[in-house]
């Protein structure tokens, strides 16, 4: 009884799936370029959960590998699990500038480190300007793209979720980074 009725809710809710998996977003809107929601785990149960990722790290990296060791095989969640994939090309340029910044203020640590040692405290104060520069220059350019991109992800998001095409079952997003713009502007 309990399998049958979990049918019939599932069919009236909408709990299948099949409308989000089947949804593909692709050059509907002009600047979205990458838009669609990829399966990371299906679970009977009513709820929805859709994550997006704020930055990838490399080639092999995937909105939907970001999540699939935390949401896969988690005992009894219930619900099926979505992973946002929007703008990967972006976000991979985005993991890229973060990952060369931390790698060079690591190596500035320690000329820093070892210039305050030699002459002193003056030559930190002098050191501060180039990094903050460093930053603005390597960031900017990415960084003000994948917040515009962000923010017309998260539009577009809201109104998906307006339409209900996860049918009528509740929703939680999750995101990181930029990721969690596009939450904040859905």
């Amino acid at each position: 009884v309990a399998v049958a009725s979990f049918g019939v809710v599932a069919g009236v809710f909408g709990a299948t799936g099949a409308g989000m998996v089947g949804y593909r977003m692709v050059r509907r809107t002009a600047d979205l370029q990458d838009f669609a929601f990829d399966l990371v785990d299906s679970s009977e149960g009513l709820p929805v959960t859709i994550c997006v990722a704020g930055w990838l790290l490399d080639e092999g990296d995937s909105c939907w590998g970001v999540w699939d060791a935390a949401l896969r095989d988690v005992g009894n969640d219930g619900g099926d699990a979505f992973a946002l994939r929007w703008e990967s090309h972006e976000l991979r340029r985005m993991g890229k500038v973060l990952s060369e910044y931390i790698r060079q203020q690591a190596s500035s640590f320690g000329v820093t480190a070892v210039g305050n040692a030699v002459v002193g405290t003056a030559f930190g104060l002098l050191n501060l300007p180039r990094a903050i520069i460093s930053l603005t220059t390597m960031i900017d350019n990415t960084w003000a793209l994948c917040q515009l991109r962000s923010d017309l992800a998260g539009a577009h998001l809201a109104s998906l979720l307006s339409e209900r095409i996860q049918g009528n079952r509740p929703v939680t997003l999750v995101g990181f980074g930029m990721g969690a713009r596009v939450v904040i502007q859905c």
